[in-house]
């Protein structure tokens, strides 16, 4: 009997203390959609910074959808996330194709948008390229909720 006691104790610690993906307390507050600059970002990388980086183009359908989801997310998750909009800082085709070789040095694989990062310690963590039809609000919190993002201070 008490070895039967002390497995249930065992397996009810494991399913519910245990667990590295346990639940944490979120921060309700509002995040921001943040426009930043190439300066800025390659300064957040070389700093090794952790951040959320989104990389748009102002007349871009995909990019539009994908914020018209997210902003109204931010109302009620507090992370911030830096946008590139990259039309805006990269006005002609030769700027543009600088900035996308100098964000490859830290991204690898940066070809389009929107792309939405994680990076952790100045090193991509996580990526999701493209918005289509299938995608949802839900693909972005799950970075949030696996890193964090949004927890409570």
């Amino acid at each position: 009997m008490k070895k039967m006691i002390l497995a249930f104790c065992v397996l009810t610690m494991l399913m519910s203390g245990c667990s590295e993906n346990k639940k944490y307390e979120r921060d309700t507050s509002p995040g921001t959609l943040q426009q930043a600059t190439l300066e800025e970002v390659y300064e957040k990388f070389a700093n090794e910074e952790d951040f959320v980086l989104l990389i748009s183009f102002s007349y871009c359908s995909h990019c539009l959808d994908l914020k018209a989801i997210l902003e109204p997310y931010l109302n009620d998750h507090h992370v911030i996330v830096y946008e590139l909009v990259m039309d805006k800082l990269a006005p002609t085709r030769a700027e543009y194709y600088k900035a996308s070789a100098e964000l490859n040095k830290y991204l690898e694989d940066y070809s389009g948008t929107p792309s939405f990062y994680y990076i952790e310690k100045g090193k991509k963590k996580e990526e999701i390229i493209g918005f289509g039809e299938d995608s949802t609000i839900d693909m972005y919190d799950d970075i949030i909720t696996k890193y964090r993002l949004d927890a409570k201070k």
